[in-house]
């Protein structure tokens, strides 16, 4: 990452990476008079644990947030999995006595780190003993980055605790399900071209803006959303990447806008757009079936398009008929082309909506008030649109009204964490055929929620199918 200018705007060199007092100039600067027992950690993560660059926790398997089985829940406090004291660790680098955000604290830390380094360098003069030199990244290709650890999340929360990633945010898989790419929560964009078995890092070395608007630890690494318009060969792949996490999570990463590659995420190939984002979460991209230079985003600030012409770095902001539209929104699909092509996006705590376009909405009613939703939109059927809620239910569109879909098994029973992990998704060629995924089971072990059903019954009858006998052990 680059590091902010001082308030004159001059320019000074870019710090060794072992920087122990840029390390100590922050610490101080982030403690305010008063607080002898606060404690902060840098402004800036290592390459670690997320995806195996970033520091945090872990979504779907690693080291996130949330409850542990109720088995789990009597842990001894020095047990190395402690998802809530580290969140409580991390929160506390971003608060400040009164328990309030601190504005301003990383901007703050650099500038103190500036004056730090200067005042070093005129000690020790151009190639002094106290000196810093520059030491300028390497071009497009090159390896930038020593891997330092962790590697690995060692003790995982899934099935016998193995070692695991950090995060997943956001996956997306090609036709073929050969080309995938994966995006972690502060550790970049992955590629696999061999259906999972290896990973390479798309942004190897990924340059932050200078300064990032309201943001404290804003950075390019940190993923929300990726989209890929799939072509021949990665090289012709279209990827949009949403930085910045949304998942309401007290560890979350900011972002810094949007990234864009025509060329599979080559090095040199990423441009930034969307800077107007920075500091938002980003729950989903999508790509316009017909036209592919018309791009939706779904955000932590409502729902934005990128212009239709250069610059792009403001996308605008759609506000149509929302009761809402400053909100969250939570999600974002679309299906269909010509005349069949559908979106559909629902506002955190407000409605859902369809449109033909992305740009004129129509409010769609049915759903219970409050919390988040996630949508899938059948590919097969543009007009089947499901809605799976923070509190477990499940939803079926007809017509203009959501209908609840009867006997879905427990989701969100044990972490309730419906607000943070949740998704949906129907089968490309089987409108009935639905894909829920949620927290944890009663198993006592780290098994994820994950369900496939076939849906029975038509309007008024809808059924998931599963077995309410088998409520304490939802795998059976």
């Amino acid at each position: 990452m680059t590091d902010a200018p001082d308030e004159g705007g001059a320019d000074y060199p870019t710090p060794r990476q072992d920087d122990p007092a840029g390390r100590q100039a922050y610490f101080d600067a982030s403690r305010r008079p008063g607080d002898p027992d606060e404690t902060t950690s840098e402004g800036e993560g290592q390459r670690g644990g997320d995806g195996g660059r970033g520091e945090g926790g872990n979504k779907g398997g690693g080291g996130g947030g949330g409850r542990p089985p109720p088995d789990e829940q009597s842990r001894d406090r020095d047990d190395p999995d402690e998802p809530e004291r580290r969140a409580e660790w991390f929160l506390a680098t971003r608060l400040g006595n009164d328990k309030s955000l601190r504005e301003g604290l990383f901007l703050l830390g650099t500038r103190q780190r500036h004056r730090v380094e200067r005042e070093r360098l005129e000690r020790g003069g151009k190639g002094g003993p106290d000196a810093l030199p520059p030491v300028p990244p390497g071009g497009p290709g090159t390896v930038n980055w020593t891997p330092i650890g962790p590697s690995v999340v060692a003790h995982g929360q899934a099935t016998n605790n193995p070692p695991v990633s950090g995060r997943i945010t956001s996956i997306i898989a090609g036709p073929s399900g050969t080309r995938a790419y994966a995006g972690a929560a502060n550790g970049g964009v992955w590629l696999t071209g061999d259906g999972g078995t290896t990973w390479t890092p798309l942004d190897d070395y990924a340059v932050s803006p200078t300064l990032t608007a309201g943001s404290l630890e804003a950075d390019s690494l940190a993923t929300g959303a990726i989209e890929v318009r799939f072509g021949a060969t990665a090289a012709t792949d279209l990827v949009y990447v949403g930085t910045g996490e949304p998942n309401g999570n007290a560890d979350a990463y900011f972002g810094i806008g949007v990234k864009r590659s025509a060329a599979g995420g080559a090095p040199g190939t990423w441009t930034l757009e969307g800077t107007n984002l920075a500091g938002r979460g980003i729950y989903r991209i999508v790509i316009d079936p017909d036209t592919t230079a018309n791009v939706f985003a779904a955000t932590t600030a409502g729902l934005f398009r990128r212009p239709a012409a250069a610059p792009f770095t403001t996308w605008t902001q759609v506000t149509s008929t929302f009761a809402s539209p400053n909100s969250f929104c939570t999600d974002l699909v679309v299906a269909g082309t010509g005349a069949t092509r559908r979106y559909y996006c629902v506002f955190q705590g407000s409605a859902a909506y369809s449109s033909p376009d992305g740009i004129t909405w129509t409010a769609l009613t049915g759903l219970p008030a409050g919390g988040r939703v996630a949508l899938a939109v059948a590919e097969s059927d543009s007009t089947i649109a499901y809605a799976f809620t923070q509190g477990g239910t499940l939803h079926r569109l007809v017509g203009a009204a959501f209908q609840a879909v009867a006997g879905t098994p427990p989701m969100f029973a044990i972490g309730a964490q419906g607000w943070y992990d949740i998704a949906a998704a129907v089968d490309p060629a089987n409108a009935n055929i639905v894909y829920l995924v949620g927290d944890l089971l009663y198993d006592g072990n780290w098994t994820l929620a994950l369900f496939k059903s076939t849906i029975t019954g038509g309007p008024g009858t809808f059924n998931y199918g599963f077995n309410a006998a088998n409520v304490a052990n939802p795998a059976a």
